[in-house]
């Protein structure tokens, strides 16, 4: 077995990296901000803008798609559909998909998320209201 240093003859030497894993709130904490720095660039809804923040965040996607302006507009506007607290944002992406993508926001799986996620601000909507109403309740 060779020392420290060079390896004898036959011997791979091996570089060894050590990696910090982050504690369980550390992850949680860096996730919050993603989502809240996400909002935000899809709320401006500037493409270049939404390139820049994945790029610089780690979560670029292929170049193929970073590279191409109107696939990476309609990779925004479906993730803005996805997102319940855009939904003053959904119309506009939804006119934008169905005027620019041949599927348009006739796409299933746009629709059932956005008509979910339109749902979820609706009975929150209701349950704060009724919260209002009933002040046992608060």
């Amino acid at each position: 077995m060779a020392s420290c240093g060079k390896p004898a003859d036959g011997e791979k030497k091996l570089r060894i990296t050590v990696v910090k894993q982050l504690a369980g709130a550390e992850v949680q904490a860096r996730g919050i901000l993603y989502d809240t720095q996400l909002e935000h660039i899809l709320r401006k809804g500037v493409v270049t803008s939404f390139r820049d923040f994945l790029g610089q965040s780690g979560h670029g996607l292929p170049s193929e798609m970073m590279d191409d302006p109107l696939r990476l507009e309609m990779v925004m506007h479906q993730l803005i559909l996805n997102r319940p607290e855009l939904s003053d944002k959904h119309v506009a992406s939804r006119l934008w998909l169905d005027g620019n993508t041949a599927l348009g926001s006739g796409n299933p799986s746009l629709n059932e998320a956005s008509r979910t996620a339109e749902e979820k601000l609706q009975e929150m909507g209701q349950a704060q209201s009724e919260a209002g109403r009933n002040p046992a309740n608060g």
